[in-house]
């Protein structure tokens, strides 16, 4: 028998040993016994001391993550508020001008509102990946369905998409987390699949939440591309450092001519916090901001 845990105490501290035990049976009795012990207090305290930094690290992995995401949001809020309003406010005054102005002005005065304009959609588009218009007011569908029409229209992509009913009651940073990933899952088919459609299913049974970005394009070779520099593949691999710090996994389905399945799941143990939405006013500071892309 090897390998029993025991902790006992001197008084003064608790002491944890592995033994291992040794028998001699004779005439199918047990004749002797004998056994080591050996002291690991000292590795225990180290294991624990490294889990406990560990769980620090998350921590403040999420913590930082929380304030990437508050600051990218206040910062599409001052873009929308200010830019945004002044560069509207241009156009129109440009507008005003050009019809009060000779034939040549008003070709020049043409021109510069053209060009007003095309700031003006750069910066929309700009605030609209800094914070998604509907993710923090009405939910991750509705920023789901806004960002299929956005790259239907920006990259000609056709996206599939069925969410769970259950993700209504999602907290707003596990809404942010699965749109992330959804979103960089969706460039990667943009860039690499060589096809114009995809499909995105998030699902939620009693045990686990599951992602699952596919398309049918050109696939790649996955284990190879693990031993290779991260270059076209960086995507996935910005997807699985941040599926791997929520305690997610995420397994990739695909080879040469065979498409792209991209599956991720977290269990209940790992998102329980973030299923349900909190109290009322507890986003208050979140509600009251309109839609920064708007």
């Amino acid at each position: 028998m090897d390998g029993l845990q025991f902790t006992t105490s001197d008084g003064t501290q608790p002491l944890t040993y592995i033994t291992g035990f040794r028998g001699v049976i004779e005439d199918g009795k047990l004749a002797r016994v004998w056994g080591v012990a050996r002291d690991v207090t000292e590795l225990v305290g180290l294991n624990d001391s490294l889990r406990q930094k560990q769980e620090r690290l998350q921590l403040y992995a999420r913590q930082l993550v929380g304030a990437e995401e508050r600051a990218r949001r206040a910062t599409a809020v001052d873009l929308h508020d200010g830019i945004g309003q002044q560069l509207v406010g241009l156009a129109m005054t440009l507008e005003a001008a050009a019809a009060r102005a000779t034939p040549e002005v008003r070709r020049l005065l043409g021109e510069a509102t053209y060009a007003v304009r095309e700031v003006q959609s750069i910066t929309q588009r700009v605030i609209a990946d800094l914070s998604p218009p509907g993710l923090y007011e009405l939910g991750l569908e509705p920023a789901l369905k806004w960002l299929s029409v956005y790259m239907r229209g920006k990259d000609n992509l056709q996206v599939e998409l069925q969410v769970a009913d259950a993700a209504a009651a999602y907290d707003l940073e596990l809404r942010v987390l699965i749109f992330k990933l959804i979103r960089e899952l969706l460039r990667n088919v943009v860039k690499h699949s060589g096809v114009q459609s995809a499909s995105v299913k998030v699902t939620q049974s009693s045990q686990e939440l599951r992602v699952v970005v596919e398309d049918r394009g050109v696939g790649f070779e996955w284990q190879r591309s693990l031993f290779e520099p991260r270059t076209e593949g960086f995507g996935l691999w910005s997807v699985a450092d941040r599926v791997r710090a929520a305690a997610g996994e995420m397994t990739v389905d695909t080879a040469p001519g065979r498409g792209c399945r991209v599956t991720v799941v977290f269990s209940h143990k790992s998102v329980d916090p973030l299923l349900q939405r909190p109290p009322q006013g507890a986003d208050r500071d979140l509600g009251n901001i309109r839609s920064a892309a708007s």
